[in-house]
C-alpha cells in the first residue's frame, strides 16, 4: 500500500527550554509578590472596590431610568461617572502628595480607605431621595462617586511603592501592576454585574439593591485600613 507520512512540527528543544524557564521565573516572581501582605491587601481591597464600580457602570443607566425616571439615562450616567472619575482621580493624587510624609504605601492605603468609606456612604445615602428629588440624588451620588474615585491614583501608586520598599528587582513593578489589573477584573468588575442582576431579580427595587451592593465599599475600606496599618509598622 501507499506509505502515509504525517509530519508534526515540534518546536526545537531550545524553545521549550526557554518557555519552561520563563514560566518558572514567572511563578517564582508571582510567589514573591503574593507573599507580601501589603501587596495582597492593596489588590484585595481594589478588587472588592471594583466590584461596586463595575456594577455602577453596568447597571447605573438602567437603575436611574427605572428608579428616578431619567430620560436618556445612558448619557446622563456616562457624564456623571466620567466627570466624577476625572475630578476624583486628580483630587486623590493631589491630596496624597499633600499629606504629611508625602507619598508612601501607608498614606496611600489610608487615603483609599477614607475615600472608599466616605464616598461609599454618600453613594448609599443618595438613594434616600425618591423620584421627585432627582437633584438631591444626582448631587449626592456625584459627590460620593468623586470621593470614591479618589482612591484610584493612590492605590496604583502604592502597588509600585510596595515593590520599591521591599527593594525587589525593577521588573517586578510591571508584574505587580499587571497582576493587579488581572485581579481587579477577574474578581471585580467581571463577576459583579451578573451577581447584582440576580440580586435585583429577587428584590425588584434599585433603591435597595444598589445601596446593598455599595456596602462592599466599606469592606474595601476595612481591608485598606489594615493594609495602611501594616505598611506603617513596616515603615513603607
Amino acid at each position: 500500500g501507499n506509505n502515509i507520512t504525517t509530519e508534526v512540527d515540534v518546536p526545537p528543544t531550545g524553545s521549550w527550554s526557554k518557555l519552561r524557564c520563563g514560566m518558572r521565573s514567572f511563578c517564582v516572581d508571582l510567589a514573591v509578590l503574593t507573599a507580601i501582605p501589603q501587596y495582597v491587601g492593596l489588590v484585595a481591597g481594589y478588587s472588592i472596590y471594583t466590584q461596586v464600580v463595575g456594577a455602577y457602570a453596568f447597571w447605573g443607566p438602567k437603575a436611574g431610568k427605572e428608579a428616578y425616571e431619567v430620560e436618556d439615562a445612558d448619557t446622563v450616567f456616562a457624564a456623571l461617572i466620567g466627570g466624577s472619575s476625572l475630578v476624583g482621580t486628580i483630587a486623590g493624587g493631589w491630596v496624597l502628595d499633600s499629606m504629611p510624609g508625602g507619598g508612601n504605601v501607608a498614606n496611600a492605603a489610608y487615603l483609599c480607605a477614607l475615600g472608599s468609606l466616605i464616598g461609599g456612604l454618600l453613594c448609599m445615602g443618595a438613594f434616600v431621595f425618591d423620584a421627585s428629588q432627582k437633584v438631591g440624588f444626582f448631587v449626592t451620588f456625584g459627590l460620593g462617586s468623586a470621593i470614591v474615585f479618589s482612591a484610584t491614583g493612590p492605590v496604583n501608586s502604592a502597588i509600585i511603592w510596595v515593590v520599591q520598599a521591599k527593594k525587589l528587582k525593577p521588573s517586578l513593578q510591571s508584574l505587580a501592576m499587571s497582576m493587579s489589573t488581572v485581579g481587579v477584573h477577574v474578581f471585580g468588575d467581571v463577576p459583579s454585574p451578573p451577581i447584582v442582576g440576580l440580586i435585583q431579580d429577587q428584590i425588584h427595587n434599585w433603591r435597595v439593591t444598589v445601596p446593598a451592593v455599595s456596602v462592599l465599599f466599606i469592606v474595601a475600606a476595612a481591608i485598606w485600613t489594615w493594609t495602611g496599618k501594616s505598611a506603617k509598622r513596616h515603615r513603607m
